[in-house]
């Protein structure tokens, strides 16, 4: 191997600096904003299809399900958990799947698999787009 300049070793070390900080800093800030606004298109999708029957609610008043969807967001922002049912409406589970006594409504999950595609596309966006900022102006300033 070759020897390296006094000049390209200190550039090259920068470099890896740079890579080791400054961009990851920069990804989980840009990701941080995207995976939230993903999880509320998600959760606000599911609560659009959710149903609202009278006879799905098991003797709560109608939109009980639907109304009990959240969101929890993990892992400093890089994570986030849509959730439906929990103490207000344990029978989510039910509707979703069924019971030998009544028909599947599903719309939790085929809800999550129309999303899937455009919640990869906006994180592939906010990478692509934190390291095109990263080469244009985080390394230009070394």
């Amino acid at each position: 191997m070759a020897r390296q300049s006094p000049e390209l070793r200190a550039s090259l070390q920068n470099l890896r600096r740079a890579m080791i900080h400054d961009l990851p800093a920069m990804l989980k800030n840009e990701l941080i904003g995207n995976v939230e606004q993903s999880a509320e298109d998600l959760m606000n999708l599911m609560k659009a299809v959710a149903p609202v029957d009278a006879h799905v609610a098991n003797g709560k008043p109608p939109g009980t399900l639907r109304d009990s969807h959240n969101m929890i967001m993990m892992n400093g922002g890089l994570r986030a958990v849509v959730k439906a049912g929990g103490e207000e409406a344990p029978y989510a589970i039910h509707v979703e799947q069924g019971t030998v006594h009544a028909p599947a409504h599903s719309w939790f999950w085929p809800s999550y698999r129309l999303s899937k595609t455009s919640i990869k596309r906006r994180l592939s966006r906010g990478v692509t787009k934190a390291i095109k900022f990263w080469n244009a102006n985080g390394r230009a300033a070394q």
